[in-house]
């Protein structure tokens, strides 16, 4: 344990800087007057990474999602969809980067926002910011009650490591106007859509699989708006194999005799 004394000013005032650890940390402050009279209070401090606990909490949301389905059965219980899941995980860190980066510096911004328009970033806590983005952004995917107070703990827990102060108001401030930013700019990237697509039965559609035979996951992923390319059609085959080309139909064939065999 490490003991450190400080004396005050003419009015009693005293600061000190005092650096903590990851985790829990537990402080002890004891004043001492003139004639030995003593008070002593004790406080506990949390201190984590502001974008690895949101991750956390964000993987733990996600992992216990669920809706329902009528097809193929009704009542069926659908769980968090990866595609939707890689999406929101990427918004949510793409808003603490930015509200970040906007305040401490050396990167681009992501989103297109008027730097000009907030107030004090270079005095922002960006610790204050990240949570704020990541609340704001996790709070407008995932709005149902349960989970909505889980943000709302997150969000106090991250809030109550910065030391409340300008810095921390002006970072809650930038949070919000990088999250408003995030979700405007992806707003009609196509992830809110559905498909016509339908099984078929002709060498090389797709078709429901046994023995569930649940429909196609988010078939209208495609035409979503990647994240980080430009074009994604730049990163497919030039021609797609054909399924009648032999040296296909004999890999099949080779597949159907081995696999049954172990």
């Amino acid at each position: 344990m490490e003991v450190r004394e400080f004396t005050s000013d003419a009015d009693g005032r005293f600061v000190f800087d005092q650096q903590l650890l990851a985790g829990r940390n537990r402080l002890r402050m004891t004043v001492t007057d003139e004639i030995g009279r003593q008070q002593s209070t004790d406080r506990e401090i949390m201190v984590g990474d502001v974008v690895a606990d949101w991750n956390a909490v964000l993987l733990n949301v996600v992992r216990d999602w669920t809706t329902t389905s009528n097809d193929p059965y009704l009542g069926r219980i659908v769980t968090s969809r990866a595609p939707e899941v890689a999406r929101a995980l990427a918004l949510a860190h793409v808003a603490m980067f930015d509200a970040i980066s906007l305040i401490e510096g050396g990167y681009l911004p992501y989103t297109t926002i008027d730097v000009a328009a907030l107030s004090n970033t270079n005095s922002a806590s960006s610790v204050a910011a990240a949570a704020m983005a990541a609340h704001d952004v996790a709070i407008n995917l995932y709005p149902e009650p349960r989970e909505r107070a889980v943000w709302a703990a997150t969000l106090a827990e991250s809030l109550a490591a910065v030391p409340d102060a300008q810095a921390k108001q002006f970072g809650i401030e930038v949070g919000k106007s990088v999250a408003a930013a995030v979700l405007a700019m992806r707003e009609n990237d196509g992830s809110i859509g559905m498909s016509d697509y339908a099984p078929g039965d002709q060498p090389g559609q797709w078709n429901r699989p046994a023995p569930a035979y649940l429909p196609p996951l988010v078939p209208h992923w495609g035409s979503v708006k990647p994240l980080a390319v430009e074009d994604i059609t730049t990163y497919r085959p030039r021609t797609a194999a054909g399924v009648k080309q032999p040296s296909l139909c004999r890999g099949g064939w080779r597949s159907d005799a081995v696999g049954p065999a172990g």
